[in-house]
């Protein structure tokens, strides 16, 4: 079974709020697949697309990315 992230965790980690991690999926800034109303974002695709930004999940939560 693949992992996947939720919205509220993706927000938390980037520093920002729930609606602009919405607006990122929108937009296709963040990989997903949209299932439904359900934007599924695996775990696996976030961290690395986390890494192709430079930023380590770690640092993230604290340091409001992208604020």
């Amino acid at each position: 079974m693949v992992k996947t992230i939720t919205v509220p965790d993706m927000a938390q980690e980037l520093g920002v709020g729930q609606r602009k991690v919405y607006a990122m999926l929108r937009e296709n800034q963040i990989p997903h697949v949209r299932s439904g109303a359900l934007y599924l974002v695996s775990r696996a695709a976030w961290d690395l697309w986390l890494s192709t930004l430079g930023i380590q999940e770690s640092s993230t939560a604290r340091s409001g990315v992208l604020q």
